[in-house]
């Protein structure tokens, strides 16, 4: 697919409707409970190996991370479990909320995962799915619906990790995964559109709600 200049452009304006203040809070709630922090440049450094090995943890968590090579996942003694703010496998790679609109989807979700060789490909131990938060403008749109996803991350991870044996040995590889990148012009104003017109969908339920419940 090629995204284009405009494209591209856009994309990386985007990026600010998925900031949060995750990384901040993290920092902090380490600090508070004197727990380590280290930092490092490139995410699959020489530095990052080291401080993973030294750390001699059972599983790790990657939070919005891009991609993560084997000589990283592969340290903890049971890998790496990856949080991705969509539903899987339908959407791999995807930003969340988007794409969904993009196919007239009035539902997002959260999964999570065990990491592998490749992204968002690893067997699902855990996923949930529940309506997008639609307000008249599609970055209003993602803000509310991923913040949303935000709350219920940190219930997602301790579930996981709580039953992680039986998780694992229940979970099954993806199938018929479909990957999505950052959309291109035409992509982003179908967005915009999908999003206007599911919008006013969502208000006339409101306004009519014995219709809502006739559907």
């Amino acid at each position: 697919m090629q995204i284009g200049l405009l494209g591209a452009l856009n994309g990386l304006r985007m990026r600010a409707w998925y900031e949060g203040n995750s990384t901040a809070d993290v920092v902090e709630m380490c600090r508070h409970l004197g727990i380590p922090v280290f930092e490092t440049d490139v995410t699959n450094s020489d530095v990052t190996v080291r401080l993973m090995m030294e750390a001699e943890a059972d599983l790790g968590l990657s939070l919005g991370n891009s991609y993560i090579a084997h000589r990283v996942f592969s340290i903890p003694k049971f890998g790496m479990i990856n949080v991705h703010g969509e539903r899987l496998p339908e959407y791999q790679n995807a930003q969340s909320v988007i794409w969904p609109i993009y196919h007239m989807e009035t539902k997002t979700g959260l999964t999570v995962h065990q990491i592998d060789r490749s992204i968002d490909t690893g067997k699902i131990l855990y996923r949930e799915e529940y309506p997008i938060v639609f307000c008249a403008h599609l970055r209003d749109t993602v803000y509310a619906t991923t913040k949303i996803t935000r709350q219920r991350t940190p219930g997602a991870v301790r579930y996981v990790c709580e039953n992680y044996e039986r998780l694992t040995a229940d979970a099954t590889p993806q199938e018929n995964g479909h990957k999505f990148t950052t959309p291109n012009i035409w992509q982003f104003v179908r967005m915009i559109r999908n999003n206007r017109l599911l919008y006013n969908m969502a208000k006339s339920d409101m306004r009519n709600p014995a219709k809502s419940d006739t559907k």
